[in-house]
């Protein structure tokens, strides 16, 4: 390029005028609140994430204390009603074992 072309080129770009322009678009303003919400449902697919994972160690957990009290010939009532976790975790118990039953008559069948 001759030294004219880039004088010329120089000449033309004004950066305060361009950093005005982009200020003045919509362009940032728009992203920002949908990164905004990006990064929430992020957090909240965390979120829970980590408490589908609390709740498998938590399942995992009651299954056997359950099969401990029934081997001891105890009542496992009283142990399941002490915590709302526990009877969740008691009922996605029972709505598998149902699953698992279902499925097994739909094969001998």
């Amino acid at each position: 390029m001759s030294q004219l072309k880039m004088l010329e080129r120089d000449q033309k770009f004004n950066v305060d005028e361009f950093n005005k322009k982009f200020e003045e678009s919509d362009l940032i303003n728009k992203d920002i609140p949908q990164q905004n919400m990006i990064i929430k449902e992020i957090k909240q697919e965390i979120k829970q994430e980590i408490k589908q994972e609390q709740n498998v160690i938590m399942f995992k957990n009651l299954f056997f204390e359950i099969l401990e009290l029934l081997v001891n010939f105890k009542n496992p009532i009283p142990y399941i009603l002490k915590n709302e976790q526990r009877e969740f975790n008691f009922a996605i118990m029972i709505l598998l074992i149902g699953l698992l039953l279902l499925f097994f008559s739909n094969l001998l069948i």
